[in-house]
């Protein structure tokens, strides 16, 4: 087996993976620069649902199990009739108040019976820490086999016309 063939276009499909996820993250910040505005203005609105915002920030769990009474009782008031008939109520979307109270502390709605009369919210996972941890892995492996050594077999393959 040619492990110094292996070991480049691993090198290689890391360093395309690399920039993708650097575009990804580009994209991502030009989303949420041109969208800042508007969640602001919605975020404020949303000040009616800050204790059930307070409740799921303090929680230690990332899957948060309420019935519609709790909900109740974190809010100090009745939701809405249609929280109680219409599943899109709880649907996570930046357009309603109650939906930016979860959302903009990191959770989403994963589960929602009407029938049984309950949510599960579940906290949203950072992907960009394991990104992170990728690329420290990968500088890693870099550092251990010589960042020269790489440069050498990279031109002697490509001479030889095996990449």
């Amino acid at each position: 087996m040619d492990y110094d063939r292996i070991i480049i276009e691993i090198l290689n499909r890391i360093q395309i993976l690399e920039d993708k996820v650097a575009n990804l993250e580009k994209n991502r910040d030009d989303y949420f620069e041109s969208d800042m505005e508007e969640t602001a203005a919605t975020i404020a609105s949303s000040k009616k649902y800050r204790l059930l915002s307070d409740y799921l920030f303090n929680s230690k769990d990332d899957k948060v199990r309420l019935s519609l009474l709790d909900i109740e009782k974190i809010l100090g008031f009745k939701p809405p009739p249609s929280a109680y008939v219409h599943r899109a109520f709880w649907a996570n979307t930046k357009t309603h108040s109650i939906a930016l109270s979860w959302m903009s502390v990191g959770f989403e709605t994963v589960e929602v019976s009407i029938e049984e009369r309950y949510v599960v919210f579940e906290r949203v996972r950072d992907y960009s820490k394991s990104v992170v941890a990728g690329k420290r892995k990968a500088a890693e492996v870099l550092q251990k086999i010589g960042s020269s050594r790489t440069n050498e077999l990279t031109s002697t393959k490509l001479k030889e016309g095996e990449i």
